[in-house]
């Protein structure tokens, strides 16, 4: 099992700003710089359109009333910004080499050269004062860095997430989550966070992980910290035997901000829980699968899961990986699937999606800065940023945009 553990893809830290979801921590934004002027296909976008979107400094941060340009093949088109900051181009020929371009206080924004898919259209974000933003950004992290740890609280952050795959027929789960500190200094808990697996888990690893800031031993993960400011990312890993029924309780040395539990789908799984709200069954890219979210947990609360009608012979296909953009293509569709009359309640959920997306890519863009660039890395982060303008398309059809506030 342990050299198919190594083969899963760890979900990166999760991001959320201030005023976007509760207990939000205040951590370092994307690389703007990566972002800007990237080409994104969109298959959601009727065929030959090019939309547009322009920033300041980060997304979200829209600029309404900007004239953008399209150079086409067949001369230069202009179009202006609405309130979301999104210029539309419309019955752009398939297959034209078309570059976008505005110009924000002076400075002259341009994308990279891209052709116009035959079927569904291209997103592309243009964002101004991103050598700022990252100078900033680069100071904030220095001094954040230099201050000394404290004793201090974290919570386990509202990205939290299980997992469970049959790897072999094996019932596998993935607990994959981020410690969260609130503080803009490092902090060391005034107690050491311990995290004890079920008791009939077996072969538990730690797939991911700071360096001294986790210890997996006999079924216990402990978690000692210092914590510096924002989100520290973890995931493990363990088997539970198979059975009809499968009962998995688990509590939390640390409050819980919020948590989704999702199960490959199968026969008749089924999945409860007194601790989850609204589980539905939807499927992904041809998988099927059973989610459930749920809201704050308090320290050493159980989170109980029963797993019924488990297939003594599963019939669902291995799945080779678990990684951060594929978890946000099923946050999507589960968002999608559960979508409510209430815009309020799924714009919280979207919104929430779309800053554990940038905390993925910020997570990328700082591993390229350490260890320098790398073609999967980069195809990853293409993904991510396609999942996010699917979040900022459907936010654009609800009530108050794409905007932070709620």
């Amino acid at each position: 099992m342990m050299a198919r553990i190594q083969g899963v893809v760890a979900v990166v830290v999760a991001l959320a700003w201030l005023g976007a979801v509760p207990a939000a921590a205040q951590v370092a934004m994307p690389d703007a710089r990566q972002m800007s002027g990237v080409p994104l296909p969109a298959g959601d976008l009727p065929n030959g359109t090019v939309t547009v979107r322009v920033v300041r400094e980060r997304m979200g941060n829209n600029i309404a009333g900007q004239e953008v340009a399209l150079a086409t093949p067949d001369g230069r088109v202009t179009a202006v910004t609405d309130a979301q900051g999104r210029a539309e181009f419309s019955s752009v020929a398939p297959g034209s080499q078309v570059t976008a371009s505005t110009t924000v206080d002076g400075e002259t924004l341009t994308s990279q050269p891209f052709a116009v898919p035959t079927a569904g259209g291209v997103r592309v974000a243009l964002v101004a004062g991103a050598e700022k933003a990252a100078a900033a950004a680069a100071e904030a992290d220095k001094a954040a860095a230099a201050l000394p740890a404290r004793p201090g609280a974290v919570v386990f952050g509202p990205d939290t997430r299980i997992v469970l795959e049959f790897q072999n027929d094996e019932p596998t789960f993935f607990y994959i989550f981020s410690v969260v500190n609130n503080a803009r200094a490092p902090v060391t808990p005034t107690s050491t966070l311990a995290l004890a697996l079920p008791a009939d888990a077996e072969a538990a690893s730690l797939v991911s992980g700071p360096p001294g800031l986790a210890r997996l031993d006999r079924g216990v993960l402990t978690l000692a910290g210092p914590f510096p400011p924002g989100q520290t990312a973890f995931q493990i890993a363990f088997r539970l035997p198979l059975t009809a029924t499968m009962r998995l309780t688990q509590r939390w040395p640390a409050p819980v901000e919020g948590i989704l539990v999702a199960a490959q789908k199968a026969g008749g799984l089924a999945l409860s829980s007194p601790q989850l709200s609204g589980i539905r069954e939807g499927e992904s890219n041809g998988q099927a699968f059973v989610v459930g979210t749920g809201g704050r947990l308090a320290a050493d609360q159980p989170l109980e899961l029963t797993f019924a009608n488990v297939p003594s012979a599963p019939v669902w296909p291995y799945w080779t990986a678990i990684g951060a953009s594929a978890l946000g293509l099923l946050w999507i569709a589960w968002a999608v699937v559960s979508r409510s009359p209430a815009d309020a309640n799924e714009r919280r959920t979207l919104l929430a999606e779309r800053e554990r997306l940038l905390g993925a890519i910020a997570a990328l863009d700082a591993e390229t800065r350490t260890r320098g660039a790398d073609e999967k890395r980069d195809a990853k982060r293409a993904r991510l940023l396609a999942a996010v303008e699917q979040i900022y398309a459907r936010l654009d059809e609800l009530p108050g945009g794409s905007g932070q506030a709620a």
